[in-house]
């Protein structure tokens, strides 16, 4: 049994409602949306970019790779800026930064459907015309509804893991080393704050206990639909219930929102997906 300590003072409240994970056994925990908003933050401003690329967005040098000059030039054009010269277009790719946040989503959104097969092939898949998908890519829409928005989140999402080369060549899933920083709360029988609040690094590797397909499949699809309070509940159910560390220092078995690892922030995540 966990040592029973004084309480701790929680933070105050910022306003924000939890978002809700439904964990596997069908139980509905409360996310800390601060945990799901740090995470987010710490996803896209990773120094290294196995993980930022769950979110299917590409370097501006990629982007011109997969839709060339004339594509980065359609998308400003369509976000109503002014027609880029060639200079300007080589000092984004240099640069690495498109100051524009329009004309940024327009250029990720052509370079996904270029990946995906091309306007004719998206269009297909989702059983719409290609001139729905033209306005999609261009921005004249901004999402797609019905089941054509489910089809296209869920092509996108297959594309960010791929991607993030997070499948073998046989399209089964990689193992994969998850390390996360996170300031942690321990909930033990219902109560809040037995354990000292923490900056604490939690490592789910070969030689500790590593995530299992079901978990990484989670976390990597929540992390590429951009669901990050699943992304959270996932990381704290599994480090809940099967990481060692935590089973040595407590023997906690059960998350829900009384019991467990509780995140408050999370300061950094990688995932190295293993050959």
């Amino acid at each position: 049994m966990a040592q029973i300590r004084p309480r701790i003072t929680g933070r105050k409240s910022t306003g924000e409602k939890p978002s809700k994970f439904r964990d596997a056994s069908g139980a509905t925990v409360q996310i800390d949306p601060v945990a799901a908003k740090t995470l987010a933050s710490s996803v896209v401003s990773s120094p290294v970019k196995r993980v930022s690329r769950l979110t299917g967005d590409v370097s501006v040098p990629e982007l011109r790779t997969q839709i060339g000059y004339d594509g980065l030039r359609a998308a400003a054009v369509a976000a109503g800026r002014k027609e880029p010269s060639m200079r300007t277009l080589q000092r984004w790719v240099q640069r690495n930064h498109i100051p524009h946040a329009a004309v940024e989503e327009g250029a990720q959104r052509r370079a996904s459907v270029e990946r995906l097969g091309g306007v004719q092939v998206v269009a297909a898949m989702l059983q719409r015309s290609a001139s729905s998908v033209y306005r999609w890519q261009s921005g004249k829409t901004n999402r797609l509804r019905g089941p054509a928005g489910v089809e296209m989140a869920n092509a996108k999402t297959l594309d960010a893991m791929r991607e993030a080369k997070a499948f073998n060549p046989d399209g089964t899933l990689r193992r994969a080393e998850v390390t996360v920083t996170a300031t942690v709360e321990v909930r033990y029988n219902g109560q809040e704050g037995y354990e000292h609040r923490d900056r604490k690094l939690f490592r789910f590797a070969e030689d500790t206990t590593p995530m299992s397909p079901t978990d990484l499949w989670e976390l990597g699809h929540a992390l590429a639909r951009g669901a990050f309070g699943d992304a959270v509940g996932v990381i704290e159910r599994f480090a809940s219930t099967a990481y060692p560390d935590n089973q040595a220092s407590g023997g906690l078995s059960q998350y829900d929102d009384g019991n467990g690892f509780h995140f408050e922030e999370v300061h950094d995540i990688d995932i190295v997906w293993l050959r």
